[in-house]
């Protein structure tokens, strides 16, 4: 008998143990990236605090109880002056269940004592997805603050070529997005551009924008994203400029699907740094990663 329990506690220990070690690669596949808290903080055991603890699984929900459109989607939970907003974006390329994945990790994690465990306002972001909410009502509003810089630790020899390269194929690639079909289009673009430098034979990019912002203030938001690629990341093989409402990356290795795959509605990547924007550039519209 006394055997027959210690092989039992052992399967049952090496069960245990590989659902652990299943949990842990989830989670770490959605690779965190940066966050940021603002706004006022609201009180434990508030009726926002009750109101956001409604809003947030409503959001990860994977049996698709809000519309997602192109990977994005938004809800709104209680009456002023406890009104929650919340919304997500993931990337262009991702599927459905790949998506709701990272979006749950995000709503996990976006209240953790080391993230914003009291704030009124707050941002999340992985490589996959964005996720936010608010006391205050920030749909279709394009937005670039707050916004974070994260770059690539490896350098280039050739940085003012190499720079120009980027901003030429990052700027093609917002043309693709802002002409791709009209508003009902998704706002990603993905691509591959040859470059000789530093005998880098490709440069691999993705813009996008968040799905309720206009295509006119998505080509803003862009634009002004790329126009802080030297801020962010100049000399560098690779980095990203992060905003609430854009982003763009790009790198010398592949870091996204091949093939755009939009959400229905309804239903090795080097270590990077984030940094806080400069003042002087933090302003009401998104920032770069």
């Amino acid at each position: 008998m006394g055997c027959f329990n210690l092989v039992s506690i052992f399967f049952i220990c090496l069960f245990s143990l590989s659902n652990l070690l299943i949990t842990i690669q989830y989670t770490a596949a959605q690779a965190y990236r940066s966050h940021s808290c603002l706004g006022d903080n609201y009180t434990t055991g508030s009726t926002f605090q009750t109101n956001l603890n409604l809003l947030l699984p409503s959001l990860s929900s994977a049996n698709n109880s809000i519309i997602i459109k192109n990977g994005y989607a938004n809800a709104t939970v209680g009456r002023n002056p406890d009104t929650v907003y919340g919304s997500f974006q993931c990337r262009g390329d991702l599927t459905l269940e790949d998506c709701q994945g990272c979006v749950k990790i995000g709503a996990e994690e976006i209240k953790e004592n080391d993230r914003c465990p009291n704030s009124k306002q707050a941002f999340i972001w992985y490589d996959e997805c964005m996720l936010r909410y608010s006391n205050e009502n920030y749909f279709s509003i394009m937005q670039i603050s707050p916004g974070r810089y994260l770059w690539n630790r490896n350098s280039i020899s050739n940085p003012v070529q190499f720079r120009q390269t980027v901003n030429d194929f990052l700027n093609d690639l917002v043309g693709e997005t802002v002409s791709n079909g009209g508003s009902a289009a998704i706002k990603f673009a993905s691509g591959v551009t040859n470059t000789t430098i530093n005998n880098f034979t490709k440069v691999y990019g993705i813009v996008q924008c968040t799905e309720d912002i206009s295509l006119s203030n998505c080509n803003r938001c862009l634009l002004g994203a790329i126009s802080e690629l030297q801020d962010c990341c100049d000399g560098k093989q690779g980095g990203r400029v992060l905003r609430p409402s854009c982003n763009f990356r790009f790198e010398i290795e592949p870091f996204f699907e091949s093939t755009i795959i939009s959400a229905p509605s309804p239903p090795p990547d080097p270590l990077s740094f984030p940094t806080p924007l400069p003042s002087s550039t933090i302003t009401n519209t998104p920032n770069c990663k």
